[in-house]
């Protein structure tokens, strides 16, 4: 649930500039290839 607000708070809403929304995407995306890496180095 809580990464659930989370991305909702990155991506933006519908009436929030596209810019910001493209910027809070790929933030998003940044962590989740960090968790992937993250998983990978720990087997």
């Amino acid at each position: 649930m809580k990464q659930g607000f989370l991305r909702e708070q990155a991506l933006g809403g519908a009436e929030d500039d596209p810019m910001s929304r493209a910027v809070g995407a790929v933030g998003l995306l940044a962590d989740r290839v960090g968790e992937i890496r993250t998983a990978i180095e720990g087997r």
